[in-house]
């Protein structure tokens, strides 16, 4: 592109008699013809950052902040969970206390990500404005991904299997169908989306998109993706994230980001685990193959009225059709609108060749990601039985 640029640049001034002859009026149909080439040329190309220290110190920095937030809000878990599970045992049981202890110390060390990576300049947001359709488009494109994701998970969890010889289950899943439907909605839908999106949006993308806005947006959906330490999470998080970097690329709102946040959590969270703890999944597949095998018409009479006089069988087939319906319009409206989510960076373009060196193999980012990946198997781990 900057090669492109400076072709340009330099075709519109190869004859300065003709430019100033065009400029004067001579010939008006050459101006009209040239206009447009005088005015790319006008534009500054992008030149490429002769030295990427700062980039790297950035991206270390950050990746060293988040990695002391996750080691301090970890460890408090871990402290709480021995600590507290001698003094009082019985608070093992309780899934509030479990469900709290889990997600309050992520929040209340959030302080310490701004304090560490105070130094790092800010790149100030200009406040925009985004299509509305554009906007509701991104609701559709989550469901795209998250079913996309929960079929990569499910291949995991085979595999996982295959390996273990043990059932995987996922642990947050389990406490969010054993606790009080209030506190959840609480914290899943209206706290922890507000505290996510300010720092894997926010914090990160004001103090990183100054050096390349798309690099940023990608790292902000890997990093997210990662933060859930759960692989059936990991893949459509990662996408997600970056559906929602690009939001608040464009606006500069965090508000934006919290709404979509919230109304995934709710729509693509909340509501099926809410109903799936109203019955067995188990029983509702196996009532789903049976149905299907059964040759007995007799049989198949009985499977139907069974299935018709169950209104959460009959919820949770339409909520199957919802998401499969919303997936499918999510793919074509992020093959129609794949163009705006690219975003064009502004300033000194990072060197192709250390582009990778200086964001997300800098020291401090490596660290992080490490101590995620180390998080998210032994995650793993402990849902195998």
């Amino acid at each position: 592109m900057d090669n492109m640029q400076g072709n340009v640049m330099n075709t519109a001034g190869v004859n300065p008699q003709v430019n100033m002859m065009n400029t004067a009026g001579g010939n008006p149909q050459v101006n009209m013809m040239n206009g447009p080439v005088n005015n790319m040329a006008l534009k500054p190309a992008r030149t490429e950052m002769e030295d990427v220290t700062p980039v790297e110190k950035a991206y270390s920095r950050m990746g060293f902040a988040l990695a002391i937030w996750t080691v301090l809000f970890m460890g408090t878990v871990i402290g709480l969970t021995l600590l507290l599970g001698k003094v009082f045992p019985e608070l093992s049981k309780n899934n509030i206390y479990t469900l709290l202890k889990g997600t309050l110390p992520i929040y209340l060390f959030i302080p310490v990500i701004l304090l560490v990576a105070k130094g790092l300049p800010k790149t100030i947001k200009p406040e925009g404005n985004i299509k509305k359709s554009f906007y509701l488009s991104i609701i559709p494109m989550c469901y795209t991904f998250m079913i996309a994701g929960n079929m990569i998970g499910l291949v995991l969890q085979t595999i996982v299997k295959m390996i273990t010889g043990g059932e995987t289950r996922n642990t947050t899943v389990n406490l969010v169908l054993s606790s009080n439907p209030v506190i959840i909605i609480t914290l899943v839908v209206v706290i922890g989306p507000f505290f996510e999106e300010f720092v894997f949006r926010k914090i990160l993308l004001d103090k990183l998109s100054g050096y390349n806005e798309m690099i940023a947006i990608l790292m902000s959906g890997l990093l997210f993706g990662l933060f859930h330490m759960n692989f059936y999470q990991l893949f459509y998080a990662m996408a997600i994230g970056i559906l929602f970097a690009v939001v608040y690329t464009k606006t500069g709102k965090i508000v934006y980001n919290w709404i979509l946040h919230m109304i995934f959590n709710f729509m693509g969270g909340m509501i099926p685990a809410l109903l799936s703890s109203k019955m067995e999944i188990s029983q509702f597949q196996r009532f789903l193959i049976e149905m299907s095998t059964t040759t007995d018409s007799a049989k198949s009479a009985e499977l139907l009225q069974e299935f018709f006089s169950n209104p959460i069988y009959l919820c949770y087939m339409g909520l199957s059709f919802f998401n499969m319906g919303m997936a499918v319009l999510g793919l074509v409206l992020l093959v129609i609108n794949f163009r705006k989510f690219i975003i064009p960076s502004s300033g000194p373009a990072i060197p192709k060749g250390k582009r990778l060196t200086s964001t997300l193999l800098t020291v401090g980012m490596i660290v992080y990601i490490i101590l995620l990946l180390g998080l998210t198997v032994f995650e793993m781990m402990m849902g195998t039985k």
